[in-house]
């Protein structure tokens, strides 16, 4: 007997092989002990004595294979005893070297929904940094990539039809290929049980249209409808665009069939067929413990339905208890399951045939989000409870969003947490939460991203433009409506994730912005009025005012202007230059005043000092006599005043008699 140690070794690992020997005859002597793997010769043994009826073991250590695989192994020896000169022996075993991986899957799957795919091994074990690919059969291009864990769930959308493969890959495994086979749509049979002889209707119809042969879509095919009681075939009829009867003349229970296409998965369906009038019942779906379910009983055939009063129901549960009841006038009766799994029910009356029913009884759960409104930088709990309002542990939450999906168990607590950033797309996600013996229940989550609003400058003032921004978390380019709402109250929408505005009037203007997916935004900007200086030049007894904005140099028209002084106001206004020209009528204070829409207004005090308009005169024919006298002469100018001496002494009177000079 040929013994590995472990039972699947792994690859590249060492492992032993243990050969058993047992000796039915008398003592011998073994030798030549070979082992051979795959042909080749992997190792030899000693020779060593066996007693009669003795076993012994032959270990064959540290034996190391790469190849992951079936791997053919065979122990060759020979035995020399009393009677035989020398007999030789072999033991073969065949092994698997690595694990093998299990792909399972949705059944009949369709092009364009979603395909649920999960990984299992044949360990018995978990395993990890497992790579999973799909690609179409005859291509190489990989249409999704995952790495995967042991059970995990991964979605991936067949666009069309055809035959696709999953390729998984991973230590000490064996690599798979598994095909999965993709149709268009599946069909779908409605048929009910009916009463021998009476005309049984058959609905089939295509879960999704079709574009037919005219290329209108279609979900209503002409399809064969074969039906068989056990594995004898009764019959078959065409069911044109979706809709038949048949007629069944003898009871049984009859398996109603369509057929797989080249596009579309068949289907099959079990009716009843009963030699007295069938009753109709009608079971609530989703029947969870502690709540009151009605099951409601009606007539078929001619007296399709109609409630059937007085009926006996008898309702079994998973303990073997069963509780007997009668339908009411409205022909039904309720019923309150207190323990989870099967029921069976049955239906019975003298004057219909007895039906029998399963039904499947859960524990209610529900899943709260927190917070309820999500956004992008948040941490986002899920927590799944069950009706009794207590934590649900290892339940498996599913977040799907388009093809991207995380899978997690919830912990003791019934918790799982997404750490800010875990969940990187904006938008609708579909949270799934699943346990045995619970009942699915599935939530829409939306996740917002966050808009925020940027200013090139915080304040600005009139005609000055302001450059707003938008960013976001995620990123965003495209799809941002800018809405500015000015201080008169009107609103200026713009699109685009910057815009350029240049307001016309002073006050704080309202920026608000919205985005399909995102939190919107607000913020608010300052327009402070502009500042004037006044500057002034006298000449020619006119004062001369120029008016500029500081902040651009620029020349302001059209500024207000008030002149004051000696009690009389004045008015005028700045032209195109942004000068005015006021006339100075006498000296003493001016004050002006300058003021325009959207700027703040300054004063200045002007002061003309006292001239006398003569003397003003006199200064400059003094200067014109000097330069006048200048030109005849130094001499003239000395005569001049010796004729003034002279006549001064002529003038003089003697001082008394024989005055002497």
């Amino acid at each position: 007997m040929v013994v590995f140690d472990p039972k699947t070794p792994s690859i590249g690992k060492e492992f032993d092989i243990h050969v058993m020997v047992r000796n039915y005859g008398g003592d011998a002597e073994v030798d030549d002990v070979t082992l051979t793997i795959n042909g080749e010769v992997v190792k030899n043994h000693g020779s060593f004595p066996i007693n009669s009826y003795e076993t012994k073991a032959v270990d064959f250590t540290n034996i190391v294979l790469e190849d992951c695989g079936l791997h053919a192994v065979m122990v060759d020896l020979s035995v020399k005893d009393n009677i035989c000169e020398r007999v030789t022996s072999r033991l073969e075993g065949v092994n698997l070297i690595g694990g093998d991986y299990i792909v399972s899957h949705d059944l009949r799957p369709a092009a364009g929904e979603d395909l649920k795919i999960v990984v299992t091994d044949d360990l018995n074990g978990t395993f990890k940094d497992a790579v999973l690919k799909i690609r179409k059969k005859g291509s190489e291009d990989a249409l999704k990539t995952s790495s995967i864990k042991e059970g995990e769930e991964v979605t991936f959308r067949p666009e069309d039809q055809g035959t696709y493969i999953v390729e998984v890959k991973g230590p000490e495994h064996c690599s798979v290929n598994h095909s999965i086979d993709v149709k268009l749509s599946r069909y779908a049979l409605y048929a009910f049980d009916a009463r021998v002889g009476d005309p049984i209707t058959i609905t089939v119809m295509r879960e999704k249209a079709i574009t037919g042969s005219g290329g209108r879509p279609t979900g209503q095919p002409s399809v064969w409808v074969h039906w068989q009681r056990g594995v004898e075939k009764m019959g078959s009829k065409l069911v044109v665009e979706g809709y038949g009867n048949i007629t069944i003349n003898e009871p049984g229970v009859y398996i109603l069939s369509v057929d797989d296409d080249s596009l579309v998965w068949g289907t099959w369906k079990q009716i009843r067929v009963y030699d007295k009038p069938v009753l109709d019942v009608n079971i609530p779906d989703n029947a969870t413990i502690g709540n009151t379910m009605t099951l409601s009983v009606k007539g078929m055939g001619k007296e399709k339905g109609e409630p059937i009063k007085g009926v006996s129901v008898t309702i079994y549960d998973p303990g073997g208890n069963e509780k007997n009841l009668k339908t009411g006038s409205e022909g039904t009766v309720s019923y309150i399951p207190y323990d989870v799994g099967k029921y069976f029910v049955r239906i019975s009356d003298s004057d219909y045939a007895t039906m029998e029913k399963e039904f499947e009884v859960l524990v209610p759960m529900n899943i709260n989000i927190k917070p309820t409104k999500p956004t992008i930088e948040d941490e986002i709990t899920i927590q799944a409870r069950d009706y009794k309002d207590y934590p649900v542990k290892d339940a498996v939450i599913n977040i799907r969003n388009g093809e991207t999906s995380i899978v997690e168990k919830t912990d003791i607590n019934g918790v799982i947490r997404l750490e800010k950033g875990r969940l990187s797309r904006v938008g609708k996600y579909s949270i799934a939460a699943k346990k045995e013996n619970y009942l699915e229940v599935k939530e829409d989550m939306s996740l917002n991203g966050m808009l925020y609003i940027n200013f090139s400058k915080d304040k600005t003032e009139p005609l000055s433009s302001i450059l707003i921004s938008i960013s976001g978390n995620p990123g965003i380019e495209n799809g941002v409506d800018i809405i500015i709402t000015p201080p008169t109250g009107d609103k200026i929408i713009a699109r685009g994730a910057e815009y350029n505005y240049t307001p016309d009037r002073t006050g704080m203007y309202a920026v608000s912005v919205t985005a399909d997916d995102y939190i919107n935004a607000s913020k608010s900007f300052s327009v402070d009025p502009s500042p004037l200086n006044m500057s002034g030049d006298l000449k020619d007894k006119k004062l001369i005012l120029k008016v500029i904005n500081p902040n651009t140099q620029k020349e302001v028209a059209g500024v207000d202007i008030r002149i004051t002084y000696d009690g009389r106001v004045e008015k005028t206004a700045t032209n195109e230059k942004g000068t005015a020209t006021i006339d100075v009528k006498k000296p003493g204070s001016y004050v002006i005043h300058a003021s325009k829409v959207n700027y703040n207004p300054v004063e200045e005090e002007f002061t003309v000092a006292k001239v006398q308009e003569w003397g003003s005169l006199i200064l400059p024919l003094i200067l014109v006599v000097i330069a006048v006298l200048l030109l005849l002469g130094r001499d003239i100018i000395l005569d001049a005043v010796g004729v003034g001496k002279k006549k001064n002494k002529e003038e003089k009177r003697p001082c008394g008699l024989g005055a002497v000079e």
